[in-house]
C-alpha cells in the first residue's frame, strides 16, 4: 500500500528537493530562492539570483545535493556552484567557471556528491570535481558531458548527455563506458547499486550499469521528465504531470494521483520513500 504525506509547503513551484541523512530538506524553487527545514520549520532562506544581466536570463536552481553526513549542502546555481553549511547557510567556497572567450556565461547543468567527491558539469562541456572543502581534483572537457548525473559510491560519475550514458572515473578523468541511446534521454537516474533509469518521450528504461543490459522498459506517460529510482535499485518512480508512478523496477503499477502538477521528483533514504514536488509549492513523501 503506497502512503502519500504532505512534508511541506514553500509557496512557489518546486524545482529541485534534496534530503540528508539527518532529515535536513533543502528546496530550490523557480523563483529562485533556496531554503533548508528540519522537521517542518525553515531554519534559514537564501536567494539565489544574479545581478548580472547576461546571467538572469538563464539562471535557475539546477542540482542539490548534501554531503554524506548532512553537515555541508552543495547547489549548482545561475552560473555557480556553492557549497554552503547546512545548519547555518553560511558559504564555504564557491566556484565560478571562466567565460568562454572572455565575455559568453557558462553555467552549471548538474551535481551530486558522493563520499569525497563533489562533481558538476557545464553547458560549455566540462566536467570539475573536487573534495568537500573545495580543492579542485580534476578539470576534463568531453563531447559527452553530461546534463543530467549521478556520483556513485565506487569514485565513478555517470550521466548522460542525453544520446549516450558515459561513465568516467572521477580520479583519473577518463571514461570507462560509453553506450548509445536508442532514444534521446530527458530524464535520467541511477542507484549505489548500479541501476540507471532513463526517460525518453516515449518510453521509461531500467538499465543495470555492469553490462547497460536492459533490467525493464515500461511507456511513459504524457507529463514533465522526472524519474528516480531508490538506493537498491528495486523500486523506480515517475512523473506523470497530475501523477507519480511508483512499484517494483519491473513492475510499477501503482498511479499516484495528486492534485497539482509535477515540478520536481527524487529517492530520499532518510524518507524511504519518494518525494515529488509540486507546482504550487507542497512536497509529498510516497513511499
Amino acid at each position: 500500500m503506497v502512503e502519500i504525506e504532505l512534508i511541506q509547503q514553500c509557496g512557489e513551484a518546486v524545482a529541485r528537493i534534496a534530503t540528508a541523512s539527518d532529515g535536513g530538506l533543502a528546496i530550490g524553487t523557480t523563483g529562485l530562492t533556496l531554503s533548508y527545514e528540519r522537521d517542518g520549520s525553515v531554519i534559514w532562506t537564501k536567494p539565489m539570483r544574479s545581478d548580472d544581466d547576461k546571467i538572469r536570463p538563464t539562471q535557475r536552481v539546477r542540482s542539490l545535493a548534501f554531503s554524506e553526513d548532512g553537515k555541508k549542502l552543495f547547489v549548482a546555481a545561475s552560473d555557480q556552484v556553492v557549497a554552503l553549511d547546512a545548519a547555518t547557510g553560511k558559504e564555504l567556497w564557491r566556484y565560478s567557471p571562466p567565460r568562454s572567450f572572455g565575455f559568453l556565461v557558462v553555467s552549471p547543468t548538474a551535481l551530486d556528491v558522493n563520499g569525497d567527491f563533489v562533481a558538476a558539469s557545464f553547458d560549455n562541456g566540462s566536467v570539475v570535481a573536487w573534495n568537500l572543502d573545495g580543492q579542485q581534483i580534476g578539470i576534463w572537457k568531453t563531447n559527452d558531458a553530461p546534463r543530467m548525473l549521478r556520483m556513485l559510491s565506487n569514485g565513478m560519475l555517470c550521466g548522460t548527455d542525453s544520446f549516450s550514458i558515459c561513465v568516467w572515473d572521477v580520479a583519473t578523468r577518463i571514461s570507462v563506458q560509453r553506450h548509445r541511446l536508442d532514444e534521446r534521454a530527458v530524464g535520467f537516474d541511477a542507484s549505489p547499486s548500479g541501476k540507471i533509469i532513463c526517460r525518453s518521450l516515449r518510453s521509461i528504461t531500467v538499465q543495470d550499469m555492469a553490462d547497460l543490459s536492459v533490467v525493464a522498459k515500461h511507456p511513459a506517460p504524457s507529463g514533465p521528465p522526472w524519474v528516480a529510482i531508490n538506493h537498491r535499485g528495486d523500486r523506480i518512480a515517475f512523473a506523470g504531470e497530475y501523477s507519480v508512478t511508483v512499484g517494483p523496477t519491473e513492475n510499477p503499477s501503482e498511479v499516484i494521483p495528486l492534485d497539482g502538477r509535477v515540478s520536481a521528483l527524487t529517492y530520499s533514504e532518510y524518507k524511504n520513500g519518494f518525494l515529488a514536488g509540486l507546482s504550487d509549492g507542497r512536497i509529498v513523501t510516497i513511499a
